[in-house]
């Protein structure tokens, strides 16, 4: 099977397993609290996509300033976003 294929079918079974865990340990309370998180690192996601600048370069600021995260949390976040993202490019 060429890896095109196989693609899409690992990315749907990552979702699955995914839903089936957070339903399953009823964890949709973390998503409600931290739906502010989702939302910025989609934006950093396209901000990153779209130019030389890393997720983490959008994170960052909103992290600490907006959602009060401490910098040394919001620094290792980033940090681990760049890592795998790097990677997986």
């Amino acid at each position: 099977m060429k890896s095109r294929q196989i693609y899409p079918i690992i990315v749907t079974l990552i979702i699955l397993l995914w839903l089936s865990y957070m339903i399953s340990a009823e964890q949709f309370v973390l998503f409600t609290k931290w739906w502010p998180m989702s939302l910025t690192m989609v934006l950093g996601s396209f901000v990153a996509g779209a130019s030389a600048e890393g997720g983490a370069a959008v994170a960052f600021p909103v992290f600490t300033k907006a959602l009060h995260i401490p910098a040394t949390e919001a620094r290792t976040f980033g940090l681990m976003i760049q890592a795998v993202g790097m990677t997986t490019a």
